[in-house]
């Protein structure tokens, strides 16, 4: 004859503080996004002002050779500085 051992295992109760724990967490992953997200957009508006900078003193080398290539320059640099 064959005998089958079945084992019920026991009931797991949630601790107390994990709900507490668990909105814990979530809150700082929500407050980790929002940096990361934060960090991204200055990190992108700085790379654009630098680059708006240097075209600008590029403008501001040509001024006295080409006056309107060199209002071009400031035109362009000013549009990319706003992101457009």
């Amino acid at each position: 004859m064959t005998t089958i051992t079945i084992q019920a295992p026991a009931s797991v109760r949630i601790p107390r503080a994990a709900p507490i724990a668990a909105q814990a967490f979530l809150s700082f992953l929500d407050m980790c996004e929002r940096t990361l997200t934060n960090y991204r957009q200055r990190r992108d508006e700085n790379g654009r002002l630098a680059e708006a900078n240097a075209v600008r003193r590029l403008a501001d080398s040509l001024r006295e050779t080409d006056p309107r290539f060199a209002s071009d320059l400031m035109a362009a640099a000013d549009r990319h500085e706003i992101g457009r």
